[in-house]
């Protein structure tokens, strides 16, 4: 009897958790969802999600759900959206402009000094081919983020 009683107390620790969670309905349910990649922990997390989602549901008369990607401290998101933009950029030089892929473009690219009407050096292949457009030309114009520190870039990179 004694030794029921324990595992009868184990069982309900056990299932007490998932009897009394949310509902995940409740979240998919939103008119619109927010992907955003923090570094921030799980309070810092709650509170803005309950902020932003109040504010978007009086500015817009949507709701909002966020979904949040934890992909480590500020260092590793910025090296994560520089692979991301990079694999972007070099999808659309390859596949969209029909045009090989070289450590010249890519540095071309990624040289957020190098001003989009700068020469076309950086997007010449190997063969000697004559460029068109460099590289540098093909970023975003007026592409926006937010730096660690919260303050808005337009069309600049920091390094």
């Amino acid at each position: 009897m004694k030794r029921a009683l324990i595992i009868l107390a184990l069982v309900a620790l056990v299932a007490l958790p998932f009897a009394l969670r949310p509902k995940a309905d409740a979240a998919r349910k939103t008119d619109d969802t927010v992907v955003v990649i923090t570094p921030h922990n799980e309070a810092i997390r709650h509170e803005y999600a309950l902020g932003f989602a109040d504010w978007y549901q009086r500015r817009t008369g949507r709701t909002v759900s966020i979904d949040w990607r934890i992909v480590g401290g500020t260092s590793e998101i910025a090296r994560f959206l520089e692979g991301e933009f990079s694999a972007a950029f070099e999808l659309h030089w390859v596949r969209t402009l029909g045009r090989p892929w070289s450590a010249e473009v890519s540095a071309g690219f990624q040289n957020g000094r190098l001003r989009p009407d700068a020469p076309a050096a950086a997007s010449m292949s190997s063969s000697g081919a004559e460029p068109t457009t460099s590289s540098a030309r093909l970023r975003p114009v007026g592409w926006s983020g937010v730096a660690c520190d919260g303050r808005v870039r337009n069309g600049s990179r920091r390094r």
